[in-house]
């Protein structure tokens, strides 16, 4: 990203002022989806449209935040202590009260492309301008839209005694709608990219760190600092706990895992708790609900019921709390490396995480660094800590305090002196999730904040463009991709999946919108990861080309008429069992059987 000298305010209202001044009256404001909206400057732009019909105000965003709302008197006074512990300070978004009354004016449009479930779908300006975007093109159509002001919350903080700013909670759209306005500004578009600081935030690594200079304007003062949205946890059913069982046999030992937020969620995280923690326990009661009888085979083939002994990576779109719980009992400790070769070796068991002779030897062998190191060769040695942060090179020599060796390692000499005097104790830049947004309660927050830098650098923030897909770009290539992922286990709910294999997440079939497609049709096609199955909650198999998810569902139609994958993208194998002179169309079928 090139950097702009921006203009730091301490007022919204000046901030705005500018913002005005410099793109005009016809403002379409992005923001970024849940948490990360600057609310302060999206409610002030809001009022300047609202006394102003003059001002076109369109807002593209996603998942806008909300309190509770009581209906009634005897609603209010049991729910308002409620919300005042949960969410007290945290700043209402003056456009979404205006959508639920129906007062938005005329000059003021709100798209989304992601909603609250269910939450708008009585409300016709939401229905009818709602963007349908598969989260890695949201990035695309908020461009299309000819977004001009960017407005995100970030945090700030020191690194090698300079001042960077982390997207941290939402880097997944914003670093790419960045890129795109800083290239219509150099084709003469007149934009905004501001930052408000709030340092409630987690200072969060990854793809999220970035120079203040992105931004072309910064609000920075602590009345700013409001507090963050927290979303409460939802109680886990038993339906829920036993959809969380099964799903814990189909994760293999060694692989990766992809979670979404809400109960199903912390049911799978459960199990593979007890898995890990308690496994006897786990094993017992898998036998004693007839788990192993009735899936025993697929079990062995893709998952397993034992410890975790290599552990699992997380692979995201959105980090949720459950993940940190599988962090804390050890399920989530397999680390990648985003470099292909050491990403490479360590899957083929060639290197381990701590540093021996045998590691360089075999990057010697790999042709991974030449026997006569060079500059770059120590550099990147020195960056996943094969050599010693300390170590020097110098006219083709490696200096180690007063100790200076020749960097010709064909010479065995000069070898056994790197290895006694250079080598480091672990590999560095290890990663144990890679994320591209979050949102949870206020304890996720809080554990967050409470990390360890070191701990917090093992999560990953980065591009949805990035978590979500396979393809190469600037922040991977397809390879590294593939050998970070391998095993990949994909697990969430969806709205209704027919007997035929379509599956709905985002809408009903009389066309309303519910929420949004999001990230789920990348979950359900091959794109995201090599080599699987799907399984449904009963944890039967749907054979799949690529992948393996799991899908917490009601089995009820042959068809329906607003799916959102295609029975035709990647669901095979299904055996229909229906009474005898049932018409097929609609018929609520009960079981299915698979094979």
């Amino acid at each position: 990203m090139g950097k702009l000298t921006p203009n730091y305010y301490q007022s919204v209202e000046k901030c705005v002022d500018e913002v005005i001044e410099r793109v005009g009256k016809n403002i379409v404001l992005g923001m970024p989806l849940g948490l990360g909206k600057a609310n302060h400057v999206a409610n002030e732009l809001y009022r300047r449209a609202e006394e102003d019909p003059g001002l076109n105000l369109t807002i593209i965003t996603a998942l806008s935040l909300e309190r509770p709302t009581p209906t009634t008197e005897l609603e209010r006074r049991f729910i308002e202590p409620f919300i005042e512990r949960v969410f007290g300070g945290y700043i209402d978004l003056a456009y979404v009260k205006a959508l639920r009354k129906g007062e938005l004016p005329s000059n003021i449009e709100v798209k989304e492309f992601y909603t609250k479930a269910g939450a708008y779908l009585k409300i016709r300006h939401v229905q009818q301008n709602y963007i349908s975007s598969n989260y890695t093109h949201a990035c695309r159509d908020i461009l299309i839209n000819e977004v001009n002001v960017l407005a995100q919350i970030v945090c700030k903080g020191t690194m090698d005694n300079k001042t960077y700013f982390s997207t941290s909670c939402n880097p997944e759209v914003t670093l790419d709608v960045v890129d795109g306005m800083r290239n219509l500004a150099k084709a003469g578009k007149k934009i905004a990219i501001v930052a408000q600081i709030n340092q409630n935030l987690p200072f969060m690594y990854g793809d999220a760190v970035v120079e203040p200079e992105i931004f072309t304007d910064i609000l920075d003062h602590p009345d700013y600092n409001f507090r963050l949205f927290s979303a409460p946890k939802m109680a886990v059913t038993s339906t829920d706990y036993a959809i969380g069982l099964h799903a814990s046999t189909l994760i293999k030992d060694g692989g990766t895992l992809q979670i979404g937020i809400g109960s199903l969620g912390d049911a799978v995280c459960y199990g593979l708790q007890l898995r890990q923690q308690q496994n006897a326990q786990y094993q017992a009661v898998l036998k004693k609900s007839e788990i192993m009888n009735k899936f025993g085979n697929t079990i062995h083939n893709v998952g397993g019921v034992e410890v975790f002994k290599q552990g699992l990576v997380g692979s995201t779109e959105m980090l949720v709390d459950g993940y940190l719980h599988l962090l804390k009992c050890g399920v989530v400790k397999r680390k990648t490396y985003n470099d292909i070769h050491i990403q490479r070796l360590v899957n083929e068991g060639k290197i381990k995480e701590k540093i021996s002779p045998k590691t360089l030897t075999v990057l010697l062998e790999e042709k991974v660094v030449r026997p006569k190191l060079t500059r770059k060769n120590v550099q990147f040695l020195q960056e996943f800590g094969i050599f010693k942060e300390s170590l020097r090179f110098e006219k083709g020599y490696l200096i180690e305090g007063k100790i200076r060796i020749a960097a010709d390692l064909k010479d065995e000499q000069n070898l056994n002196q790197v290895v006694k005097h250079c080598l480091g104790v672990k590999l560095k830049k290890g990663i144990l999730i890679h994320g591209g947004f979050f949102l949870g309660p206020n304890s996720f927050y809080d554990e967050l904040n409470h990390m360890t830098e070191a701990e917090r650098r093992q999560i990953h923030m980065t591009s949805v463009l990035n978590v979500n897909q396979l393809y190469g770009n600037r922040y991977g290539d397809e390879e590294l991709k593939l050998l970070q992922r391998k095993h990949g286990r994909f697990v969430n709910a969806c709205l209704m999946a027919t007997l035929s294999g379509a599956v709905c997440s985002d809408g009903l079939e009389s066309g309303q919108m519910v929420s949004g497609v999001g990230g789920a049709v990348q979950f359900c096609v091959p794109s995201p990861c090599p080599a699987g199955w799907t399984f449904d909650s009963n944890a039967q198999e749907y054979k799949v080309k690529r992948k393996r998810c799991q899908f917490k569902y009601r089995l009820e139609l042959w068809a329906y008429n607003y799916p959102q994958a295609f029975k035709g993208h990647r669901y095979h194998g299904i055996r229909h069992r229906r009474p005898e002179g049932q018409e097929r169309p609609g018929y609520h079928c009960g079981p299915a059987e698979y094979h």
